[in-house]
């Protein structure tokens, strides 16, 4: 049997509307609800009844009540990553933590400090970072995430007895130098480097053999 009408009014934590925030969802006793007008009006099948509030999915807030009320939903940050090397993430900001594996680019929603905080980021690829949080003013909080450029590099040595300057050797469609019969290549910023990629190996313009292996590199 379904309880007495309710209302819920429902803002941030600046009493500001969230009406923007399309991938806000709202549930009510295991039933979702929109917002219209900054409110949800229900009839709620227990008493008392659960809130939860999810953002992308992430759940943000959840509260037992019995009565109208004024929800004021906590903020959030989202952290923004970009160029990942198919890598496993681990953030942690105050009490929250959460992992996610990354393979190009990437979004990850954590609470928001109420006071400045620093965020530790772990990758199973890369070195630690920190970030310093600062006191957020607004429901979402976009952080980006840079890791910084870190060069790879590949060498390659061909087992023949020909000449090494008669070959040209391509990495995926990346062409090596020639350095003392070795050919050797130092990723730039805007090279994509994978942990898997192809050797193209050409002898004398096409004219006698191409190659084409695949290998394995470790990314710096």
């Amino acid at each position: 049997m379904r309880r007495s009408t309710k209302q819920l009014t429902i803002l941030d934590m600046y009493n500001q509307s969230l009406s923007n925030y399309t991938n806000l969802g709202y549930t009510i006793d295991a039933e979702q609800y929109n917002v219209t007008n900054d409110s949800i009006v229900f009839n709620p099948l227990y008493d008392p009844f659960n809130l939860t509030v999810k953002y992308y999915g992430k759940l943000i807030y959840t509260k037992s009540a019995q009565s109208n009320e004024t929800i004021n939903v906590p903020s959030v940050v989202k952290f923004s990553f970009t160029k990942c090397l198919n890598e496993l993430l681990t953030i942690t900001l105050g009490n929250d933590t959460t992992t996610k594996n990354c393979s190009e680019d990437l979004e990850v929603i954590m609470l928001a400090p109420t006071t400045n905080a620093t965020a530790l980021i772990q990758s199973d690829k890369r070195d630690n970072i920190s970030l310093n949080i600062t006191q957020v003013n607004k429901f979402e909080n976009v952080q980006p995430v840079s890791f910084g450029f870190k060069a790879t590099n590949v060498t390659i040595t061909l087992n023949t007895t020909l000449s090494a300057s008669d070959f040209i050797v391509t990495l995926n469609t990346y062409k090596m130098n020639l350095t003392n019969n070795t050919f050797f290549i130092q990723q730039t910023e805007n090279q994509s480097f994978a942990e898997l990629m192809y050797v193209m190996i050409t002898y004398k313009n096409h004219s006698i053999k191409q190659i084409v292996e695949a290998v394995n590199i470790t990314l710096a």
